[in-house]
């Protein structure tokens, strides 16, 4: 009775798993199933599992969610989901290339925020992973040749923008690139990395920017949110301290061209395929055309003006024809057997006269 006082006086009911807790275990309960042994071999067994969840603060729905990840994953086999909690979801893949590329591919996006993914060995306790890291390309612009030159100094730069991953890097040539590459996990508590101060002869900030960057709060930096959702977002984009400069914008590319191959696209030209930009249009201007029926032969005379010419000659002669000469040919003349001779020499010269118009194109 003291107990259940204690309990109202605080506030709050003790939750399942505490009361799972305090039960006085009886008969088969006593007695536990004892896997440890056999853990590491059950682990082996278990593939291309992973947890994860939507970093976002708005409710969303499982089945859109779930047709999303299907569409941007592309996968060649089945792609299994199950649903643990309202935002803590478990995938299965079924063929290593669906895996590999899930993987890499991260961070995947669903309506803008990040969708947070780790590995899961299918028997630790789920709600134990805090699945508060994602994986990001960043790149820490302006950095000094000599500084990208050694792996450890380079190590060092990019620690500053998170535990690295992979570092993109010659080591002993210069980078190709005015900036350093690197593959860094990312805090999700913590606010984005802007700049890397490094002090040589003098002290200078170089600018980080992120490839594939999730939506993040411009007042506070941290992902998962927008500035109108932190604090009483009333604070203006213009007063805020991070934004969009963050990102890196890639270039938009145009669909159904291979610039290697100079275009393919929908038209049959020779001087390459009609693309969709400004460019190809002003290219195709001076060097799209068409191989159809209405092409110049090779002595520069088409079809079209060869029918033409035809039937100018054709006119020609009719008109040379008197009024006399034409009732004389509508005359009908039979021959003594009853055949009309003169029809059957114009069958004739007809079927002559498409012959040689045939050949003639």
């Amino acid at each position: 009775m003291g107990k259940e006082t204690d309990m109202e006086e605080e506030g709050k009911m003790p939750s399942l798993e505490e009361h799972l807790e305090s039960l006085n275990l009886q008969g088969e309960e006593e007695e536990d199933l004892d896997f440890s042994e056999e853990f590491e071999e059950l682990v082996k067994d278990v593939r291309w599992l992973a947890l994860f969840r939507v970093h976002a603060t708005k409710p969303f729905s499982h089945a859109a969610l779930f047709s999303a990840l299907r569409n941007a994953w592309a996968v060649a086999k089945e792609v299994t989901f199950k649903v643990l909690d309202p935002n803590l979801l478990l995938v299965q893949l079924h063929f290593l290339g669906d895996w590999s590329r899930v993987m890499e591919g991260r961070p995947w996006l669903f309506r803008g925020a990040v969708i947070v993914m780790e590995e899961y060995d299918g028997f630790s306790n789920v709600h134990a992973y805090k699945l508060d890291k994602i994986p990001v390309w960043a790149r820490i612009q302006g950095i000094p040749e000599g500084l990208m030159r050694k792996r450890e100094l380079a190590e060092k730069v990019v620690k500053k923008v998170g535990d690295p991953i992979t570092i993109v890097m010659n080591e002993g040539k210069i980078n190709p690139t005015p900036y350093l590459r690197a593959r860094v996990w990312l805090d999700l508590k913590k606010p984005l990395v802007r700049v890397v101060p490094i002090t040589l002869k003098e002290r200078m900030k170089y600018l980080v920017q992120y490839e594939k960057l999730p939506a993040f709060c411009f007042f506070c930096g941290c992902m998962g949110h927008e500035v109108t959702e932190c604090g009483d977002g009333i604070d203006s984009r213009e007063t805020c301290e991070w934004g969009d400069w963050l990102r890196v914008q890639f270039m938009p590319t145009v669909p159904g061209r291979d610039d290697t191959r100079g275009g393919r696209g929908r038209g049959s030209g020779r001087g390459g395929g009609r693309g969709d930009g400004a460019e190809d249009a002003y290219e195709d201007m001076e060097t799209y055309q068409r191989d159809d029926e209405n092409s110049v032969d090779s002595q520069g005379t088409g079809r079209v003006a060869m029918q033409v010419t035809l039937l100018e000659h054709q006119d020609q002669k009719e008109a040379a024809i008197s009024p006399l000469q034409e009732q004389e040919k509508k005359r009908p003349r039979r021959s003594e057997g009853g055949n009309d001779s003169n029809a059957t020499k114009n069958i004739i010269r007809s079927a002559l006269s498409f012959e040689e118009s045939d050949r003639a194109q």
